[in-house]
């Protein structure tokens, strides 16, 4: 690749752009098996650190990312002469160096989860790759990995997920956006695949289907969509439509037969005192309750070293079972 087309992919990078368990990581994976793109893992982790500001305080950012298990999973470096656009900028491009040394891709391919605005920012001439998946199946699974505590915590989220996406890609120029869901893809995957590679002006390669056979992933299962019916509870289930129906529908899911829940004045307190309880339950279960407790009271105590050390530690436990 010439400097000058390796310079054009850094400059229009691929953001596969979902919510989590919506499908990135399969999708990125395909992907990356593709001859003539390089996928480079997640890539909202620069942007965690005080996301409501455009430029957060340097010295303290570059303190939280030494504790950062993505930064520190890439291997990256920090260059103290770099502002915190620039440095943002060079995280991506030695990621993409370390895993592609010749810079011998056409397009370099990231998952990014949350913070659109900010990768727009960075990357205006960015493509996106939007996949979209039923909320109740990515609330069973956020439910399972105890990243929230119940369905109506899990509605909320998926729903304001969803309508991010929706106002970052009115700033997309359309050219450069595309969208699918996970269903469409498990069901039809080598036509979704050829329309994603049409998209990107490359021609398909059938080694994309194959991504299973060098990763922890299953082959493609269609058996993966609705998998809410057996693997949510009735609770949750009512929760998280009462919570994200409107979006459901929106995104062209129809609601269960399951019975509304029926908001009290009281309900909003409790349903996130319930989803507390019931988160925090099941980080005592994941961490154990030394780490669990050390963490609450770090979080609230700026002990630096030791609020350092409680979340290595939980970083350990994470990237145990990363898959």
């Amino acid at each position: 690749m010439s400097v000058n087309e390796a310079k054009t992919a850094f400059e229009s990078p691929i953001f596969l752009v979902g919510t989590t368990r919506s499908g990135t990581t399969v999708l990125g994976l395909m992907l990356g098996d593709h001859p003539k793109i390089i996928a480079l893992g997640e890539f909202e982790w620069p942007w965690d650190f005080q996301p409501e500001l455009e430029r957060p305080d340097l010295d303290g950012y570059r303190r939280w990312l030494k504790t950062n298990r993505h930064f520190s999973h890439h291997g990256v470096k920090i260059d103290p002469a770099l502002g915190f656009d620039d440095l943002v900028r060079s995280f991506l491009e030695q990621m993409w160096e370390m895993d592609d040394p010749q810079r011998s891709s056409q397009a370099l391919v990231t998952q990014v989860h949350r913070h659109f605005e900010h990768a727009l920012r960075l990357w205006p001439d960015a493509r996106f790759i939007h996949i979209g998946r039923d909320g109740r199946d990515v609330c069973a699974s956020w439910l399972k990995l105890a990243w929230v505590g119940n369905g109506h915590r899990a509605g909320l989220s998926w729903k304001a997920a969803m309508q991010e996406w929706q106002a970052a890609k009115e700033r997309v120029n359309p050219d450069n956006r595309i969208e699918l869901r996970f269903e469409d893809l498990i069901h039809n995957v080598e036509p979704e695949l050829e329309r994603l590679c049409d998209f990107l002006g490359l021609a398909y390669d059938d080694a994309m289907l194959r991504y299973h056979e060098h990763s922890t992933y299953s082959p493609i299962d269609p058996n993966q969509a609705g998998k809410w019916q057996t693997g949510l509870g009735r609770r949750d289930l009512r929760l998280f439509e009462s919570a994200a129906g409107d979006e459901l529908e929106a995104q062209g899911y129809p609601l269960s037969d399951t019975p509304q829940y029926v908001q009290r004045p009281w309900s909003n307190l409790w349903l996130r005192i319930d989803d507390a309880l019931r988160h925090n339950w099941r980080r005592i279960e994941k961490y154990g309750i030394s780490i669990w407790f050390w963490d609450h009271v770090t979080r609230r105590l700026p002990i630096l070293g030791a609020r350092d050390r409680v979340q290595l530690r939980i970083n350990a436990i994470e990237n145990s079972r990363v898959q």
